[in-house]
């Protein structure tokens, strides 16, 4: 038996063929898409359509509602799937939960930090940023040498999202009679002003967004100083060339003392789609890869996933200091960690673990 699986993870055949060396029976091939909105998800929807498609695929926890109005994805409760549960965290385990069905497996998160150049930095004198006052604070003096605090996107709003749901802000609410949208309360039109002010200085660029061709030739030209992101950037500021040592990691910037330490920027499932004829088989996989050590080792090793999805399990390789980040942590604490495990009302779902380190 052979399980097709569709992701945008550099190498994750690699992965497989750890599997595929203790599974003899069920092996796994891998086929590489583009990542979600800038081609994957079009070309799993012609499949689903078409009555075809893989086992699985890599589905982002936000777009896991989207498969399932099309009936696209496998309730996995119907094989066994709860019995995995105590196995994750728990506010992402609800992430893939829906009308008491379970419609796919954590594979990673994205709690976000900021990614930072302490040479560009230096430039100003200055250091990580803590608030988002003193990031702003520090892109003015930037300018002066000809440099950026960060890039800002025009075209990925999922950015601006995070950075609202940091602050505070509630889009959805349930309500008796259904569900309470507000996309424009107190927090969100504070952020929406603050970047807006940011744009409009000059703090930031919109010329390209965060792994864009453009980017990558500023980053390595160390044209900006910072990239505020999910825990998965790490292996994409790994990829800049002649980065190798200039590069660490500190917690995001916070609003203020009533928002939170951290946000939550992507993280995904591996699913099993509508057409797979062996979704049984197609679970363990997807099991085996998100929980077990082997798995999450692979998948860090090779493809660069961001944060675990089960507690306390955070990868071999990043249970030490980064050899990219200069050998070296950077740490802050009281008020830039407080987020911990607490729940996220942000935009009405519940939050990963916020490091402080990765």
């Amino acid at each position: 038996m052979t399980l097709t699986y569709w992701s945008w993870l550099k190498n994750v055949q690699k992965v497989a063929d750890i599997w595929n060396a203790s599974h003899p029976n069920v092996q796994v091939e891998t086929v590489w898409i583009p990542s979600g909105n800038r081609g994957g998800y079009s070309k799993l929807y012609a499949a689903l359509a078409a009555g075809g498609g893989p086992d699985l695929a890599q589905v982002e926890m936000r777009t896991v509602p989207e498969f399932m109005l099309v009936n696209g994805l496998v309730d996995l409760s119907r094989y066994g799937a709860r019995d995995y549960a105590n196995r994750y965290d728990p506010a992402l385990w609800s992430q893939v939960s829906f009308s008491g069905g379970v419609y796919g497996i954590p594979q990673d998160s994205g709690p976000m930090a900021t990614f930072y150049r302490p040479d560009v930095l230096a430039k100003v004198g200055a250091s990580a940023p803590a608030t988002w006052e003193e990031w702003a604070a520090v892109g003015q003096e930037l300018r002066s040498v000809d440099a950026y605090i960060d890039c800002f996107s025009l075209a990925d709003t999922s950015y601006f999202v995070s950075f609202a749901a940091q602050a505070g802000a509630r889009w959805l609410r349930p309500a008796e009679d259904g569900w309470v949208i507000n996309m424009t309360d107190d927090s969100t039109l504070k952020v929406a002003r603050f970047f807006d002010r940011a744009i409009d200085d000059g703090i930031v660029t919109t010329a390209y967004g965060p792994f864009t061709p453009g980017w990558y030739a500023a980053a390595s030209s160390g044209e900006f100083a910072s990239l505020t992101s999910g825990s998965w950037a790490d292996a994409l500021v790994q990829s800049v060339s002649g980065g190798a040592g200039k590069w660490r990691v500190a917690p995001m910037p916070i609003w203020d003392s009533t928002g939170y330490g951290s946000s939550y920027l992507g993280g995904s499932t591996a699913a099993v789609l509508a057409n797979s004829k062996h979704p049984r088989e197609a679970l363990e996989f997807a099991v085996w890869m998100t929980s077990t050590q082997a798995g999450i080792d692979a998948e860090i090793a090779n493809s660069g996933i961001g944060w675990s999805p089960v507690p306390g399990m955070i990868g071999a390789a990043r249970e030490k200091p980064s050899d990219f980040s200069g050998g070296k942590t950077t740490t802050r604490t009281s008020s830039c960690q407080r987020v911990s495990r607490r729940t996220w009302t942000g935009l009405g779902g519940p939050s990963p673990r916020s490091p402080s380190t990765f």
